[in-house]
């Protein structure tokens, strides 16, 4: 599956922003969270799911989070270097959660290089890869499944 390599625009750094912001929001905060918990997939959730609790919170925790494993497993195995670098940075601070020092002291880096080179762009591609997700998903019953779970 190719994902893509983002040139940043006015556009795409508003979603990237808010996309930062949701990584580290719960479920009630992300129900009612500015632009994304209205775009297509989160609102064929809700309307799927109108008794369930939060559910445009729940599609887009689904959603972010299908979107970091896409971005950490497809480019993991990249020709590129530094596309596997930026899978394992994505792997790390958005899956595992460590800090972006934890990560720069892990890889014997300074922590504002390691902003620089890889901070921005991994939001960026995590963003992009969510957007595909959130205009396209239809939720199959599998889906469906995991998500009440959860």
């Amino acid at each position: 599956m190719k994902l893509i390599r983002p040139a940043a625009t006015d556009r795409s750094d508003t979603y990237a922003n808010l996309v930062g912001k949701a990584l580290a929001a719960d479920r009630f905060t992300l129900d009612e969270f500015p632009l994304l918990s209205e775009l297509p997939a989160v609102e064929r959730f809700a309307a799927a799911y109108p008794h369930a609790l939060l559910p445009r919170g729940k599609a887009l925790q689904v959603l972010l989070s299908r979107a970091i494993g896409e971005v950490a497993t497809t480019y993991a195995e990249d020709s590129d270097a530094t596309m596997r670098r930026l899978a394992a940075y994505v792997r790390r601070r958005y899956q595992e959660r460590q800090s972006v020092t934890a990560i720069a002291r892990q890889w014997q880096m300074e922590r504002s290089a390691l902003s620089h080179q890889l901070s921005r762009r991994a939001l960026l591609v995590v963003t992009h890869r969510f957007l595909q997700l959130a205009q396209g998903v239809r939720w199959s019953a599998d889906e469906r499944t995991r998500a009440k779970a959860g």
